[in-house]
């Protein structure tokens, strides 16, 4: 995997420029495909049909279906650009031909390219079709700041942090350094329980129903890229069967990443999981049901599927 990243930088392809853009009034752009209708809205009353209702021909703000037609109409838009939606991600886009990428949530999009000049044409398109607002360089986005770093960003969620004290009445208390060598805090992503590394397992760790709570980390090199600290939905009998379904949630978010890797043209070595329970590790390589792990799920035992096909 090292080798892959240094590649990765060699060739400049995490070199990117990232822009930032707001579509303005962003829900009344969507064509409604279904019948709407309201009340004549005040001021306004018809002389000769006073108790009549209007039909809504443009989507409004108040629509629950507002965001998606939204989105349907800038995704359209996109595509008819020479973008391609990515099957892992339906809210990533990539050209065809030229080395750009989109990212769209409702009305915010970041726009990421080692090509400024695709970028600023794709800005002057969007304009055309949509009152487009341009924000610069990316500081904000989905609760992520990005801080301009000599070799790329430093993303952070301290403002999101500190909004999380605010609301519980905690941003007075006295702060506790926690070192972390991550790009956000994954040890908040399960506030009540510690954050786990590599793959780990808390086995019956909760007091009020013996639930036990399992994450992982994943990294691409030496970069933190994803991670989960969450408790498990049904009770393990044996810290082994814990272990081995935190280690099936690892595997099936690697599966989703690796994929995600092959859309955007950047080919991976197989990856390995770290394990410290040499039962889960036997349990994963070893295709004889034994008599203690007959009531796991079935859906846990596709790890076998993974780590025979290797």
């Amino acid at each position: 995997m090292h080798q892959e990243i240094r590649a990765l930088i060699q060739n400049r392809t995490w070199f990117l420029f990232i822009r930032q853009l707001d579509i303005s009034n962003a829900c009344l752009h969507g064509d409604l495909t279904e019948l709407f209708y309201m009340a004549q809205p005040q001021g306004f009353k018809h002389p000769q049909f006073p108790h009549y209702v209007c039909q809504l021909q443009k989507s409004l703000y108040s629509l629950k279906q507002a965001p998606r037609e939204c989105f349907h109409k800038l995704t359209t838009y996109f595509i008819k650009l020479g973008f391609s939606g990515s099957k892992i991600d339906t809210s990533l886009f990539f050209h065809s031909v030229i080395e750009i990428y989109a990212l769209i949530y409702v009305d915010d999009i970041l726009l990421l390219s080692p090509h400024m000049n695709a970028i600023q044409s794709l800005i002057r398109s969007l304009n055309s079709q949509f009152s487009v607002k341009d924000l610069g360089q990316a500081r904000h986005f989905m609760g992520v700041e990005f801080l301009p770093h000599p070799s790329g960003y430093v993303l952070t969620q301290s403002t999101y942090t500190l909004s999380l004290l605010k609301r519980a009445h905690m941003d007075s208390c006295k702060p506790l350094p926690t070192p972390s060598p991550t790009i956000t805090c994954p040890d908040i992503s399960f506030a009540v329980n510690s954050a786990c590394r590599a793959i780990d397992a808390d086995w019956a760790g909760s007091s009020d129903d013996r639930g036990s709570t399992g994450g992982f980390l994943i990294y691409i090199g030496p970069n933190l890229i994803s991670w989960s600290s969450k408790k498990q939905p049904t009770v393990a009998r044996s810290s082994t069967e814990a272990e081995y379904k935190a280690v099936a949630n690892a595997a099936a978010e690697l599966i989703w990443l690796r994929s995600l890797l092959r859309e955007l043209r950047i080919v991976t070595s197989p990856p390995t999981i770290w394990c410290d329970n040499i039962g889960a590790i036997y349990m994963a390589a070893n295709p004889v049901f034994h008599k203690r792990m007959k009531h796991i799920e079935v859906d846990f035992h596709f790890v076998r599927e993974q780590v025979s096909s290797q």
